[in-house]
């Protein structure tokens, strides 16, 4: 017997020689399990299972999620022009424009375009994600700081696509300040965040601003004795850049339909009734003394304020720099709801920092952020304490990377405080605190020998995450959908001019039938207009007239309304007729047209 071999493993080698059989499975375990790490320590391992769970969590989103209301119908109406003459409005996002547009050449049905270039989108981010956390952390914990961005709803259901497309270019900023060292890696992460600025998003200007007078600062001081050669190559490292930045700028405008100057009075339109929009739905949340629609009705609680009905942020400040602080102050005491939505997708406070309601009073939530902030505060500690080893072995190749997203939360910051906090414009505010999470995490357990033992079963943890996750999309009902199937086929009716369609509720519809492409088809809501017409007495023919209204879409929801029954009941009594109809139980539906018409 060899020296130094214990006599338990002799016995053991002595039972596989009894029995060579064993012997030949137990090697080819062995290196069946050494085949088994190899092939999942590769970085293919860590994408492919990061994307299956991603698939996994939004199996059945096109089955159960509706067609997206609001802004989303009207990008899909600029995206339907760049499809069919390349024209785009550069003041409205037109990098996401030609995006959502391209996806109109596999279809231009509005649903099918609609959810795959949402998919594409949550898929590019998944992989973005998980690049990016295999900058700054270990690659198995990257893979779990990654997993909790890819399971949370609001980074897959938000509300509109461009909030979560404007989180692209971001993380390929990040992604080039460390990819390529020295001056072309901060030159090329700056051009990209210029060009975000410029194309998609124009908050980044706070976030280009900062990284550029960082980068700016950090080339002084690195190239003050520097050769001539050396510095025409810095020069060249952010001119570059910025040159490809210039002329596809010029090129999205050498296309877009509004140019200098009716350019201004547009980007200003656009600040001013965003500015309006913010402060009345922040002031109806505060007060009660205001019952206006906060996205019609907002220039009249300007007026009363501020003294004009649209005014820009300094204006209204100037103006009354108290109602602004006041509005300011408010949106920052829901800073912590705002983050708690964003990091678990519920809320221990009571006031929704979203346009829409969300999980509030949540104890998980509470118990959830407790634990992140001791989390901070014991890896904030390990990595003071051996901040010289940190800083010399890990983060000094790595700084970069959170200069970046330190200045990018700058532009987090600024929105929260004018606008409000809401999730889905602090994305990467999220992803930000997501990474430092993961870097206390790793300073907190990097000496615990145990988890090295535990390594091999990481592999097998995340098979079993995908498997084990629910998905989110499991039930719905699909209104919006349902009324743009109804009435795809009459669309030729509504493109006709000066039409005027009242629907419960679904203004969208004029955008997605692309009719509103042709100043054609103004939405009304029915029961906007039931509720004027309650205060005064005109019966419902003269006060459509009134309206101008000559064509009405009625689902179930209006049509089991008793006030407007005489007029659908027999339309063509009152100079309509009928060009739609539905009759089936739980789709009863009519499409009304004024005969004059």
């Amino acid at each position: 017997m060899p020296r130094g071999v214990p006599l338990q493993r002799a016995g053991e080698m002595d039972a596989f020689v009894r029995r060579p059989e064993r012997a030949i499975v137990y090697n080819e375990l062995l290196a069946f399990r050494r085949l088994v790490g190899r092939a999942t320590a590769r970085p293919a391992f860590a994408y492919i299972t990061i994307v299956f769970l991603q698939l996994k969590v939004v199996w059945g989103m096109w089955q159960f999620r509706d067609l997206t209301p609001g802004d989303t119908a009207v990008y899909f109406l600029r995206g339907f022009s760049w499809y069919q003459n390349w024209s785009n409005d550069i003041s409205w996002s037109p990098l996401y424009t030609a995006f959502y547009g391209s996806f109109l050449h596999l279809s231009t049905d509005a649903y099918l375009a609609t959810i795959t270039h949402r998919l594409i989108i949550v898929l590019t981010l998944a992989v973005l994600v998980l690049a990016w956390m295999r900058r700054l952390l270990p690659h198995n914990l990257a893979w779990l700081v990654s997993a909790w961005w890819v399971v949370l709803p609001i980074n897959f259901n938000a509300t509109y696509e461009v909030h979560l497309f404007a989180v692209i270019p971001v993380l390929a900023a990040y992604l080039a300040i460390l990819a390529v060292k020295g001056a072309q890696g901060r030159g090329a992460a700056l051009g990209i965040l210029l060009g975000s600025t410029l194309l998609v998003r124009n908050e980044l200007v706070v976030a280009t601003g900062l990284l550029g007078a960082v980068s700016l600062a950090w080339e002084i001081r690195e190239n003050r004795k520097a050769t001539a050669a050396t510095r025409r190559h810095c020069v060249l490292a952010y001119g570059i850049p910025m040159g490809i930045v210039a002329l596809l700028t010029l090129w999205f405008y050498s296309h877009s339909r509004i140019q200098f100057p009716a350019l201004w009075a547009d980007l200003a339109g656009k600040h001013t009734l965003n500015v309006c929009q913010v402060y009345a739905y922040s002031y109806q949340q505060r007060h009660s003394d205001w019952h206006g629609s906060t996205w019609t009705a907002c220039p009249e609680l300007m007026t009363r304020d501020f003294g004009t009905p649209q005014p820009s942020l300094a204006e209204a400040f100037r103006r009354n720099p108290a109602a602004v602080l006041e509005h300011a102050r408010w949106n920052a005491s829901l800073i912590p709801n705002g983050l708690q939505v964003l990091l678990f997708n519920a809320m221990s406070g009571r006031v929704s920092p979203d346009y829409f309601p969300v999980r509030a009073h949540s104890r998980p939530a509470l118990i959830l952020s407790c634990v992140l902030a001791l989390l901070f505060l014991v890896g904030g500690f390990e990595l003071c304490r051996e901040r010289r080893d940190w800083w010399e072995h890990w983060l000094k190749e790595r700084i970069w990377g959170w200069i970046a997203m330190a200045c990018v939360a700058g532009t987090s910051l600024t929105v929260m405080l004018t606008e409000r906090p809401r999730p889905s414009y602090i994305f990467t505010l999220g992803l930000m605190v997501m990474c430092a999470a993961g870097m206390c995490l790793h300073a907190i357990t990097h000496r615990w020998s145990g988890l090295q033992r535990l390594a091999p079963a990481f592999p097998v943890c995340s098979i079993l995450l995908i498997l084990l996750v629910p998905r989110f999309f499991d039930h719905g009902t699909r209104p919006l959908l349902e009324a743009y199937r109804r009435l795809m086929p009459f669309a030729y009716v509504l493109e006709r001019p000066g039409t005027v369609l009242v629907t419960p509720g679904y203004n969208e519809l004029c955008h997605y039938l692309r009719a509103a492409s042709l100043n054609a088809c103004q939405p009304l809501s029915y029961f906007d207009l039931r509720g004027m017409k309650s205060h005064g007495h005109q019966p419902w023919p003269e006060f459509l007239d009134a309206h101008g209204v000559n064509s009405f879409y009625a689902d179930e929801a209006v049509l089991e309304d008793p006030t407007i029954q005489p007029v659908l009941s027999n339309p063509g009594s009152f100079g309509w007729k009928i060009i739609g109809l539905q009759d089936a139980p739980g789709r009863k539906w009519m499409l009304l047209q004024k005969e004059s018409h």
